[in-house]
């Protein structure tokens, strides 16, 4: 072999082994590719798993706990450990419930949150979304799964008995149920060229937001409560349709037949079109129930009469002469009370003791109105010299008089006495020889006490010429007229 042969060789030699290294590390680095997919499929799958496990923990959540409660509580935190061993760094928000995971690379978070409905990236972290009306309210959660966007999956599902079906979204050219059996079966979307199905029975309650089919066909369908808000059907045909409650928001269709349909109670919120007596019935109806719908909202928002008594706002703003010391026996006063809005009206009630009259000038406020209540007092206090009580004030709603706000203020009243003027009063002398009498002299003096004076007199009270003098004494009572009532006076004459 000459040298140019063995230089041949040699390159050809480098360049199959070139090539050679070259497929194997493109099948190496296939092979990584592959390994990389199946993890991300495989890590998607299970954050999957994950959100549909919280969606039962936040659906399990007794009503009476709170959603801080829930979070915080020992069965929700074993589950978040128990995620943690399963290589998910996860932490739950509230309001709306998502479950956010920290993925540790902005690309795999960015990735996941295109593959993945209801969840938003955030830096390294995915926020896998629950819909708040959803796990908070009544209906059933639903939740979309998307690996590869636009490709179709094909799914067999087989059931023999299942407490709850919740459906997102189900399209198909053709959708056949031989036979459907749940407790409630919840779909928000069903659109389908044609949808059989040969028995839908014993539900709790069948609800689909939407139903869109070209043909529909059913043999059988018994449930208690069956909604559904959209349906739009080219055809439809029905053998025995047995429901508790039907409830239909809008139904489109060029041909509808059935042949026995029962129903307790069943809602159309469109225009509904009848021949016959039937449509006159219907009409009537609709008249009594449109003035019975326009009476009760006249009731509830105009006159406001429907609504529940309401306790009355009042505050006393005054009371003349209700504390009052006067000399004349006769006493009046006067009670003025601020009311605020009286929806149903508001009257007033008085309670005062035997002997005092009450009324009021203005008794009572319109309804839908505020204002001012002047009620008046009056006595005359003949056999007593004060008074003393507490006015209690009733404002009450017209509507119910057992619904008041309870006012009380002090009445005292008090007659003040006169004093009595002065006055002379003449006695007759005891012992004086000859007789001779005596003048007293009663200094004014208040009204409603006594009087009482005693001493010795100097004074001759006897012609003999010996040195007398007399003892003399005086009781008398003022009255509280001003009028001296009782007087009494003596004088004796003394050796």
């Amino acid at each position: 072999m000459n040298k140019n042969n063995s230089g041949f060789v040699l390159v050809t030699f480098v360049t199959l082994f070139m090539a050679s290294f070259s497929v194997i590390w493109l099948l190496h680095l296939n092979s990584l590719h592959r390994q990389q997919l199946e993890f991300e499929g495989r890590y998607q799958y299970q954050l999957h798993q994950a959100r549909v496990q919280l969606f039962w923990l936040a659906r399990d959540k007794p009503e009476e706990q709170s959603w801080l409660a829930w979070q915080t509580s020992l069965n929700v935190q074993q589950w978040l450990t128990a995620l943690v061993q399963q290589g998910i760094a996860a932490q739950i928000e509230i309001n709306p419930v998502s479950l956010v995971v920290e993925t540790g690379s902005p690309r795999q978070a960015s990735q996941l949150s295109e593959r993945m409905v209801h969840s938003i990236a955030e830096g390294s972290a995915v926020k896998l979304q629950l819909p708040e009306d959803t796990v908070s309210g009544e209906n059933d959660l639903w939740l979309d799964r998307h690996y590869r966007p636009h490709l179709p999956m094909a799914t067999n599902l087989v059931s023999n008995s299942t407490k709850g079906v919740n459906i997102g979204t189900l399209e198909g050219d053709q959708v056949h149920f031989h036979q459907l059996q749940s407790s409630q079966l919840n779909s928000e979307h069903l659109t389908a060229t044609v949808l059989e199905t040969q028995h839908i029975r014993q539900g709790q309650a069948l609800n689909v937001t939407s139903l869109q089919a070209v043909k529909v066909t059913n043999e059988q369908t018994a449930a208690v409560a069956a909604e559904i808000l959209t349906s739009k059907v080219g055809s439809a045909a029905v053998g025995s349709a047995t429901l508790e409650n039907s409830t239909v928001a809008t139904a489109t269709a060029k041909i509808s037949s059935a042949f026995n349909i029962a129903a307790e109670q069943v809602k159309a919120y469109q225009p509904v079109q009848l021949q016959g007596d039937a449509r006159v019935r219907l009409n009537t109806i609709y008249s009594q129930l449109a003035g019975l719908e326009q009476s009760i909202y006249y009731c509830i928002e105009e006159t406001l009469w429907c609504l529940a008594p309401v306790k009355p706002n009042a505050v006393i703003q005054s009371c003349k002469n209700c504390q009052l010391e006067q000399q004349a026996i006769h006493f009046e006063a006067e009670i003025t009370i601020n009311v605020g809005l009286c929806i149903h009206g508001c009257g007033v009630r008085l309670s005062a003791p035997t002997g005092v009259a009450v009324s009021c000038s203005a008794p009572s406020i319109p309804a839908r109105q505020q204002g001012q209540l002047r009620c008046q007092l009056s006595s005359t206090l003949a056999n007593m010299d004060e008074l003393a009580f507490d006015l209690q004030v009733d404002i009450y709603s017209e509507k119910n008089a057992a619904v008041y706000t309870r006012l009380i203020t002090p009445i005292r009243w008090q007659v003040s006495a006169l004093s009595c003027a002065p006055e002379n009063h003449t006695v007759t002398v005891g012992d004086s020889a000859p007789t001779m009498s005596y003048t007293f002299y009663l200094p004014e003096h208040p009204g409603g006490e006594l009087y009482f004076w005693s001493g010795m007199v100097y004074q001759q009270c006897r012609a003999s010429g010996q040195t007398t003098f007399m003892r003399c004494e005086l009781f008398a009572s003022c009255g509280t007229n001003g009028q001296w009532q009782t007087i009494e006076g003596r004088c004796s004459c003394l050796n």
